[in-house]
């Protein structure tokens, strides 16, 4: 998902696009100059404007009439609002508000942040992505960048974007964005050590832990963390033992050690929640144990920061 070429391809098609129609969002306008909504209720004559535009926007997508021309204002997070009461009384989703400002999950708005918020709900894809959800959002759609409009805005830094008017999140985008990617791959049983750096419990040394260990009985169901291929199955007996690894859909792997029995085969599809196998001692191990890890990109990331169901 950081792939050089598959940035340079997405720079090529907007600057293609460029030269066939002028970008939305004009590049010299600071974002301090975006005229400033002060009240997001009708008081406000800005407020009264962009809620107008926003309903005059789905109603022309449903109908297949241009929309109004995409502009921008600035609106400070007040006292007791978040990103879902700024969304529902703006009638603009919150992946409209989230993919524009580089927000990564919803509690990431807080009251004295400062949002740019378009009059035109959709999809601002990052042409050059600087967080997760951005690298998703460019994974699963630089496909239809011919599809999209691009635009230029101020944030207050220019940055450029492919705009896809009225599209939402896909499932796999909301999941992440909402904190629920992948469920704990286990029924029952405790996280008995966590990721990051560690003193490995047999060889004593230290070292990074590329995933989480979760201690359970011996035969305990092991079951996908999300629906997925099996890219790859094996046996290793200096590390993981017998173990599953599976491809998810936006870039990301997980990874099931230690594994006493397997129970799906290469490039077999699995739903949430299907069997893999059984928890072992396979491998290097020190007792029963589902060894667990997620990557993003070929990038090891943090699997409780990803799990539903993480105090587990």
């Amino acid at each position: 998902m950081g792939n050089v070429p598959l940035k340079r391809s997405i720079l090529f098609a907007v600057l293609l696009l460029s030269a066939y129609c002028v970008p939305i969002g004009v590049a010299g306008q600071q974002a301090s100059a975006y005229p400033v909504i002060e009240h997001l209720d009708h008081r406000d004559h800005l407020f009264s404007q962009l809620t107008d535009d926003v309903s005059a926007s789905h109603r022309a997508f449903a109908r297949g009439e241009p929309s109004p021309p995409l502009s921008f204002y600035r609106y400070t997070v007040g006292n007791g609002e978040d990103l879902l009461t700024i969304a529902a009384r703006t009638n603009l989703g919150t992946e409209t508000i989230a993919t524009l400002n580089g927000i990564l999950h919803p509690q990431d708005v807080r009251e004295g942040m400062s949002l740019i918020l378009p009059n035109v709900p959709g999809i601002f894809m990052a042409v050059e992505a600087r967080n997760d959800l951005e690298r998703m959002v460019l994974a699963l759609r630089h496909r239809q960048v011919g599809d999209g409009a691009p635009v230029v805005v101020n944030l207050p830094a220019a940055r450029q974007f492919v705009f896809f008017q009225d599209e939402a999140f896909h499932d796999i985008e909301r999941a992440y964005f909402l904190g629920i990617l992948f469920r704990f791959p286990l029924r029952e049983g405790s996280v008995s050590s966590g990721f990051g750096m560690r003193t490995h419990p047999i060889t004593g040394e230290e070292c990074l832990h590329s995933g989480i260990d979760i201690a359970a009985p011996q035969g305990t169901e092991v079951i996908a963390a999300r629906g997925g291929r099996v890219l790859e199955r094996g046996f290793n007996q200096e590390g993981l033992g017998f173990y599953v690894i599976l491809a998810h859909e936006g870039g990301y792997t997980t990874l099931y050690g230690h594994l006493s029995t397997v129970a799906v085969v290469l490039n077999q599809e699995v739903n949430s929640g299907s069997l893999l196998g059984t928890v072992g001692s396979t491998g290097l191990s020190t007792g029963p144990h589902l060894h667990f890890e997620v990557r993003a990109g070929g990038q090891l990331e943090d699997p409780m920061s990803l799990i539903y169901g993480k105090n587990r």
